[in-house]
């Protein structure tokens, strides 16, 4: 039998976690962190398609098509994060 009294918490636990992430500012919108990952991200793409242009055709291509696939996730991420919502408001 436990002799603990019951902790008086208002509003259910979801309430008490979203106060908690609000107040650490979790979902504030980073609009610098997006601008700079938009831009790297496409200097990487050009990037990408450079080398690939300059290798030519030789089986160094393939380092360059991996590095590709890599740019390809980057931007699908973006692009679904531009899909649910925008991260960088324009007001």
């Amino acid at each position: 039998m436990s002799t603990t009294p019951p902790q008086s918490r208002t509003g259910s636990p979801y309430a008490h976690l979203l106060h908690q992430i609000r107040g650490a500012g979790l979902l504030d919108r980073r609009t610098r962190y997006y601008i700079w990952k938009i831009a790297v991200t496409g200097l990487l793409f050009a990037a990408g398609w450079t080398a690939f242009g300059f290798i030519g055709d030789s089986w160094w291509v393939l380092i360059a098509a991996g590095f590709l696939a890599f740019v390809f996730t980057q931007l699908g991420f973006l692009a679904r994060l531009r899909g649910g919502a925008l991260p960088v408001t324009l007001r």
